[in-house]
């Protein structure tokens, strides 16, 4: 009796150790500001199909925004939804690890986003081609 459950995707926001603090509080604030419910608001009428709040969507404007907001609002409510699903890939976490690398340094060390994207892709092939290997 297995539980069916629809992944809806979702974003871990951190703040790497290295900023210094008048920087982390910079990102704090612009982390609140995207998850506030006039943010998320925006998001829905702008067609961003979920609104992770409950008070969004029992906000009449954003419900009338979209028919998939209400469907999904009364998926949350019953708990049909997981906002963390990883898919079953035996290295997804040196995929995650990886890309989390080459993201960080291509946002703060500058590296062209091209290179990172192209860097990750060799390291991650390289990494699971060495490791069917054994």
């Amino acid at each position: 009796m297995g539980r069916i459950a629809a992944p809806i995707g979702g974003f871990l926001m951190t703040i790497p150790a290295h900023v210094n603090a008048a920087r982390q509080r910079q990102i704090i604030n612009a982390i609140a500001w995207m998850v506030s419910p006039e943010a998320m608001k925006a998001h829905v009428k702008n067609g961003f199909p979920v609104a992770p709040r409950f008070s969004v969507c029992a906000d009449p404007e954003a419900l009338a925004s979209s028919p998939i907001v209400r469907m999904v609002d009364q998926m949350a409510r019953r708990n049909e939804l997981v906002t963390w699903s990883r898919p079953p890939v035996p290295a997804f976490n040196l995929i995650e690890r990886t890309l989390g690398r080459e993201i960080h340094d291509a946002v703060f060390n500058g590296k062209a986003p091209k290179q990172a994207i192209r860097d990750a892709e060799n390291e991650i092939y390289r990494s699971i081609d060495v490791a069917s290997a054994s």
